[in-house]
């Protein structure tokens, strides 16, 4: 009967980190300062929360699904209309002459038909529906943000009530950096977009407007990390999030590098392989693990010059580890290593 009641409650504790799963194990007494092959080593010890989280990012952002049924033409009216520009010319050739065997051969070459599409009342709904992201996003960012923080930091993790916790302690913050962030990002592309239809002329606006996306990328995630870690001003948290930019460029480049590499990856498995393969990985783990490397070393670098520092000054407010050696999980594997 217990083993019974023992299986009845798996599926809540692999969403919740049930306190028999090793998502509940403080790995900070493991944890002997940030470096790669730790980095590499909690990913892969965190694999199942980061796939939770990547499914939760997912949720967090549903209005871009009325987004892509709008753009992708499901929800729109479809037409079939010549594409060939020559053919207007051929049809007015048709009407005055009527059908001869010249015009029927010229029917034949530029008579090219193409499906096309043209909105419909759903289409303006689901554009319509789509602009809750601008809330949604800097809602969801907050929520995960908070989790993914306490993921790098080897913390025990309580899902989804980090999040919503989250959400609620930061709301003003997340709602207004959500608003900003839309703006932006919504400008980065279509400058990078106009940029690239006329790189003939404008080819160093192209790459500048990429440089920037690329900073604006990292800000943005150094920001969102601010928010759920200090309580300061908002200026004073962007005027942070700018700084550690700068400071830590190399490697929030790297790191996003590294997300654009395994998109590429992916994506080319999609293309060569199997389609579906880059649809699975997207929703079970890619936009999660993105984000796990880039909170990962812009954290890295907030503790080397922001808190490390004042504990070290403040030796008597340094939160206190238990160990957790002794620690005995129905997951945990004997015969792993510590993180040193």
């Amino acid at each position: 009967m217990a083993e019974e009641k023992k299986k009845r409650h798996n599926l809540y504790d692999f969403v919740t980190g049930g306190k028999n799963n090793r998502a509940d194990v403080d790995l900070r007494s493991q944890i002997k300062g940030f470096n790669t092959k730790n980095m590499f080593r909690l990913y892969f010890r965190r694999f199942r929360q980061i796939t939770i989280l990547n499914i939760m990012i997912i949720m967090s952002n549903f209005p871009l699904i009325f987004l892509i049924l709008a753009i992708s033409g499901l929800v729109s009216h479809q037409t079939v209309a010549p594409v060939n520009p020559i053919y207007s010319v051929v049809y007015g050739i048709t009407t005055i002459s009527g059908p001869t065997p010249a015009t029927a051969a010229m029917n034949g070459l530029f008579m090219e038909n193409s499906v096309m599409y043209y909105p419909s009342v759903w289409t303006y709904i689901c554009y319509g529906l789509s602009f809750l992201e601008v809330f949604t996003i800097g809602l969801g960012n907050v929520g995960i943000m908070y989790v993914m923080r306490n993921l790098v930091r080897g913390e025990p993790l309580f899902l989804p009530s980090d999040f919503f916790d989250s959400i609620k302690t930061n709301f003003k913050l997340g709602l207004i950096t959500g608003v900003i962030d839309s703006v932006l990002l919504v400008l980065c592309g279509f400058s990078i977009y106009s940029y690239w239809v006329n790189y003939g002329n404008y080819y160093i606006l192209f790459f500048a407007s990429v440089l920037m996306l690329i900073l604006y990328l990292i800000l943005r995630n150094l920001l969102y990390l601010m928010i759920v870690t200090f309580d300061q001003k908002y200026r004073y948290l962007i005027k942070n999030a700018l700084i550690f930019t700068i400071l830590g460029f190399g490697r929030n480049f790297l790191a996003l590098l590294g997300g654009a590499l395994i998109c590429v990856l992916f994506y080319s498995l999609s293309v060569t392989v199997f389609i579906p393969i880059g649809v699975i990985a997207f929703i079970l783990f890619i936009p999660a693990t993105i984000m796990y490397f880039m909170t990962y070393v812009g954290y890295w670098k907030i503790n080397d010059i922001m808190i490390e520092p004042y504990y070290q000054k403040h030796p008597n407010e340094r939160p206190k580890v238990e160990p957790v050696d002794d620690y005995v999980g129905e997951t945990d594997d004997p015969g792993e290593e510590p993180l040193e």
